[in-house]
């Protein structure tokens, strides 16, 4: 599947869909279409300062649905989580061994290289035997 196909979608805060996606939802939307099922939401809302009431939220929403691995284990669609000021608030799946997909608010969704980031990198995350 071409990954130009997730490139250039808006953000928009809890969007699940190619019409606009936060990122969780981009995330989600990336594995669901390439057949590994997660459900990235925990049933509570996801306000746009989730993060400050709850600074463990993502952290813990991940851990309980992959297994940490070792950064030079990493590969595609290991999911790829940052920290900001402390705070586990950005996330990210891989698309190959060096980059990633995500979103930010504001931007649409983009590619990076996964070694510029590596000082923001809480954690790489395998979801299932992928």
């Amino acid at each position: 599947m071409d990954n130009k196909k997730f490139v250039g979608i808006p953000f928009e805060h809890n969007g699940r869909d190619f019409n606009g996606v936060d990122c969780i939802g981009l995330v989600e939307l990336y594995l669901n279409e390439h057949g590994i099922n997660l459900v990235a939401q925990d049933g509570k809302e996801i306000n746009k300062e989730w993060y400050l009431e709850n600074p463990k939220r993502l952290l813990q929403g991940v851990k309980r649905r992959g297994n940490k691995i070792d950064f030079n284990k990493r590969s595609k669609f290991d999911i790829a989580v940052f920290e900001f000021r402390g705070i586990a608030s950005h996330i990210g799946v891989m698309v190959n061994r060096n980059e990633f997909l995500h979103n930010f608010e504001e931007r649409k969704s983009g590619i990076s290289n996964i070694n510029r980031w590596k000082n923001k990198l809480a954690g790489l995350y395998r979801i299932g035997d992928k």
